[in-house]
């Protein structure tokens, strides 16, 4: 066997050794769970339930981890809040939630993972109901305590007073809509914990950045309260080519394969192979790699259209006097927002409405369709492919199709051969959807992510599905506009 190299955190609040700690109850749990914790993970456990000598609670209340993807996340903080449901060491009933980017994440996660985990343990004995009805997901225990999923809306935890909250992967978050609904209900309980959980994200991930600034800070001042914070990254000017570099910040790396790696230690193994690692290289582009797996943010020169591409094509007046060519209809794939826009016969792109929810776009899109006598494109396999009965006039684009029309638009943005009636600065839909957007391959070819987006690109893809090549390719900056 492989001797294990030694992997260690780039930032740590330390260990206070004279403190009591209940991180190996935690430890236990993942064994019920039938997932031991590798080393690192017990590592976070010992810092993040250290008792505070003077009240007895937790002495931290917010505990920050971010590491690269695929490390054991989903098995750390589901011990955490399965603890907290079962321990006599929490005054029961305790109410625990678990967020992530949006519901559909959310829902996602506990229908594939979660569920058939418990399911599957030792623990299931120890749940009372598990209700996987959409709108009401939640475990409830035999001790009265219960964790359920929560909305990421502002308002999602008001007047539910909670002792535990899980917020996974908040690099997604541009704003504190996801806190704003859970600390007002957790004033009031003294020995709470929020639990943040997140790979690196992008210069967009507003909470996540001041969160990893935050938690840099808190080490470093060591005061052995408030915020826990543990960041496995990888070294300052990485070369990814170095395989064995990998070693050193990537806790859940096996040195030797088939893991056998814990098996005097409570049978523990790690989760990633370097074979795996090596592939998921080949098929991400460099700066997503080393954002999923170096731990390492994205910034604004990483990003698919830097700000002055940006400003090439985005005018306040673009569209002015055009003639509508075709509207096109996108909805997220969470169903969180839906977006329409027009593409006028002089190349520019508009969006006429963009908002919340998905009812209301039909009714609107029907109504633009009518008055202008043209068609609604829309992704017959994406979300919007739902409502193609419900638009009077509806063309519905298959597959192949919508690969050619985020192509075409890549190289149109690009190439300055397209107009968008935007400015290029925050808050402008078509400039965060631009700044956010990432590729999804499709074999060698690509579409626009609606899954690993930084912002919500329903406007781009609209516009994608809407504009049309022109057979003659002219830079607008040539034609005086």
């Amino acid at each position: 066997m492989t001797p294990l190299r030694i992997c260690s955190p780039k930032w740590v609040t330390r260990r206070r050794l004279e403190r009591e700690t209940f991180g190996p109850e935690l430890t236990k749990v993942a064994a019920g769970l039938g997932q031991p914790f590798m080393p690192w993970q017990r590592m976070v456990a010992d810092i993040g339930c250290e008792i505070d000598p003077d009240t007895g609670g937790p002495a931290y209340r917010e505990v920050v981890v971010t590491v690269p993807r695929q490390s054991g996340k989903t098995t750390l903080f589901l011990s955490w809040q399965i603890h907290r449901c079962l321990s006599p060491r929490w005054r029961h009933p305790q109410r625990s939630v678990f967020t992530a980017q949006t519901g559909k994440d959310a829902r996602d996660k506990w229908l594939d993972e979660i569920y058939p985990l418990i399911e599957s343990s030792k623990l299931h004995k120890l749940t009372r109901q598990m209700n996987r009805g959409m709108g009401n997901e939640s475990i409830s225990w035999r001790t009265g305590s219960l964790i359920r999923l929560l909305s990421t809306s502002a308002t999602a935890g008001h007047s539910k007073t909670l002792h535990q909250a899980v917020l996974d992967e908040i690099w997604h978050d541009v704003d504190d809509r996801r806190e704003q609904g859970i600390r007002p209900a957790m004033v009031t309980i003294g020995d709470a914990q929020i639990l943040v959980c997140s790979t690196a994200g992008t210069d967009r991930s507003l909470v996540l950045n001041r969160k990893v600034r935050a938690g840099r800070k808190a080490v470093e001042a060591d005061s052995g309260r408030g915020v826990a914070y543990v960041e496995f990254s990888a070294p300052d000017n990485w070369n990814p080519d170095d395989l064995e570099s990998y070693f050193g910040f990537m806790p859940a790396l096996c040195p030797d394969p088939p893991c056998r790696c814990g098996v005097d230690d409570g049978g523990w193994r790690h989760t990633v192979t370097l074979a795996v690692v090596e592939s998921e290289r080949q098929g991400l582009d460099a700066a997503e790699f080393a954002r999923a797996y170096g731990n390492i943010p994205t910034s604004s020169s990483d990003l698919l259209f830097a700000v002055d591409v940006m400003a090439r094509v985005f005018s306040p007046t673009a569209a002015d006097g055009d003639k509508v060519e075709r509207f096109a209809l996108e909805v997220a794939e969470d169903r969180s927002s839906a977006a329409i826009v027009a593409a006028t016969a002089g190349g520019a792109c508009e969006l006429v409405a963009h908002g919340p929810g998905v009812r209301w776009a039909v009714e609107r899109a029907n109504a633009l369709t009518g008055k202008h006598g043209v068609s609604v494109a829309i992704d017959a396999k994406g979300p919007a492919g739902v409502l193609e009965d419900l638009l009077d006039d509806c063309d519905a684009l298959d597959s192949n199709t919508v690969v050619q029309s985020c192509e075409d638009m890549f190289d149109a943005i690009v190439e300055a051969t397209v107009r968008f009636r935007a400015i290029a600065e925050p808050g402008d839909p078509f400039y965060d959807a631009m700044t956010g957007a990432t590729k999804k391959p499709v074999g060698d070819r690509f579409v626009w992510s609606r899954k690993t987006s930084a912002n919500d690109v329903t406007p781009l893809m609209a516009a994608s599905l809407a504009w049309r090549k022109p057979s003659t390719l002219t830079p607008f900056a040539s034609r005086g506009g």
